[in-house]
Order: C-alpha cells, then sequence, then structure tokens
C-alpha cells in the first residue's frame, strides 16, 4: 500500500515534469557533497521509480564535491566515478579538497610520495580525463606537488568558464602545465588563485603571464602585486577586469607589512 502512493501520481505525472521537481531538491550549494539525506542520493531511496527517474536525470550528477583522505581511497574513487557516470555529457562542476592529511602522523613520506603516490594522483587522474566536460573547477589541495598535473597541459577544457586553484603550486615544474592549459580554454572569464605555502610573500613568476588574460573578467588572488605588474596585467585585458588582490608594503626596517587587499577595476564602457 505503501509503495502505490507514491507509484500511482508517479504514473500519472510527466517524467519532465518530475525531473523539474527533483533538481529543484537539489542542495543550494555550487559543489554537492554526496549525502544520502540529501538530493539526489535521498530522491533514490524513495522506490524504484524515483530511483529509476532520478539515475536517469544527468542534471542531478553534474557537480560534486570530494573531500580527500588517505583513507578507502577505491570506495571514495568507485562512488566518485559511480555518480559521474550518471552526468552523461553534461558540463561538470567539481570541488575537489583535501581533508583528513597530517603529515606529522605519517613520518617518512614527504609531500611528492604522500598525495602523488597514495591517493591524489588517482583521484586527479580520474577528473583529468574529464576535462573536456570541466565547467566550474575548484581544487583546495594541501600539498606542493602533484604529479598528474605534470600532464595537464596535453589536454584542452573548451568548457571551463572558472577555475579555483589554493595550494601550493611550486616551482614552474608545475605552474607551466596548468597555466598552458588555462590559456588555451577559449571560455575561461573567471580565474581564482590563492596559495597557501608559508612564503609570506607569493610572486608571479614568468608562466603565470600565460593566463588569457584577454578573455578575463574576474581574478581574485593572494599573490602580492605591485603597481608596474597591476599595469601589465590591465594592459592585456582589453575587456573589462575586476581584480581582488593585495598590494605589499615596506613597514619600517623593510619588513613589509600585513597584505591590503585591494579591488582593481578595468572598465572597459
Amino acid at each position: 500500500m505503501g509503495n502505490e502512493l507514491f507509484s500511482f501520481p508517479f504514473n500519472r505525472i510527466p517524467v519532465e515534469i518530475w525531473a523539474n521537481i527533483f533538481i529543484m531538491c537539489l542542495p543550494s550549494q555550487q559543489y554537492i557533497q554526496p549525502n544520502t539525506s540529501q538530493a539526489p542520493l535521498l530522491l533514490c531511496q524513495v522506490n524504484r521509480a524515483w530511483r529509476s527517474t532520478a539515475l536517469s536525470l544527468s542534471e542531478l550528477w553534474s557537480s560534486i564535491s570530494v573531500e580527500l583522505c588517505e583513507s578507502d581511497v577505491e570506495r571514495k574513487l568507485e562512488g566518485i566515478g559511480a555518480w559521474l557516470g550518471r552526468s552523461g555529457v553534461r558540463p561538470l562542476t567539481i570541488s575537489l579538497h583535501s581533508g583528513g592529511v597530517d603529515l606529522e602522523d605519517l613520518p617518512d613520506l614527504g609531500w611528492r610520495d604522500l598525495e602523488s603516490k597514495v591517493f591524489l594522483d588517482p583521484i586527479l587522474d580520474l577528473f583529468i580525463s574529464l576535462i573536456g566536460r570541466w565547467e566550474d573547477i575548484q581544487w583546495k589541495l594541501l600539498g606542493p606537488f602533484y604529479g598528474s598535473i605534470l600532464s595537464i597541459h596535453l589536454f584542452r577544457a573548451p568548457l571551463l568558464k572558472r577555475f579555483e586553484i589554493d595550494f601550493n603550486l611550486g616551482t614552474g615544474e608545475v605552474t607551466k602545465p596548468l597555466f598552458s592549459m588555462l590559456s588555451t580554454s577559449p571560455l575561461l572569464t573567471d580565474f581564482v588563485w590563492h596559495d597557501n605555502s608559508d612564503e609570506h610573500v607569493c610572486q608571479f613568476h614568468k608562466a603565470e603571464f600565460t593566463l588569457p588574460w584577454s578573455r578575463l573578467t574576474q581574478f581574485h588572488t593572494n599573490h602580492y602585486l605591485g603597481v608596474k605588474k597591476c599595469l601589465k596585467v590591465f594592459g592585456l585585458c582589453p575587456n573589462s577586469l575586476a581584480a581582488l588582490c593585495p598590494l605589499l608594503f615596506k613597514a619600517r626596517h623593510g619588513q613589509p607589512s600585513p597584505p591590503v587587499y585591494q579591488l582593481f577595476t578595468n572598465s572597459k564602457h
């Protein structure tokens, strides 16, 4: 009797209407954290009809937020693959962030060994294999080195509109392939770049100026920019650009003062 209460009206209402209802049930967050108490996973638990419909709607599975940890990597990979496999060919919104990792608990392992060989690279490899469908990407990762990124310049992201990265990129060995990929993304307009290294001053390197500045309209960074570099950036931007970045001022005795964030606008209208 319980199933009939759900299945009877379901069978009489067009699938398109149920699809709209299911989509409205999604969490309001931009990046959806898989949770059995929220849509879309919750919808799959009502009955077979709801589950079948939910699994067939690619719109429900095109956004995901993944917290990385060193446990249950294979199970997490399987879950991510199944989730994104239901998204069909839709553009993807993905957030990838580190969690539960403490190098002090893992002696004799550097970031290169831990992050690259143990658990991060397999998951990054999965996401990079879908780079052709990236639309909105957020990476907030601990550590200075990720082996998968070294080959990212071999791929193209034709649908990428927004890219947010928050981790210590380290040397040009890593920055070059990443910025090379971004420079060939024709739809990229919004770029956020934070560096979580212990360096008080994060400097721009030559590779960063290979960004598609002519297409950017939003640029946020915690890298210190001087007036000359700000002018250079704006000179590369024929479109309107809003940039939020810190300026570095020298205090007494030559010590740097705390950063002062400044919003710069380059309006062409």
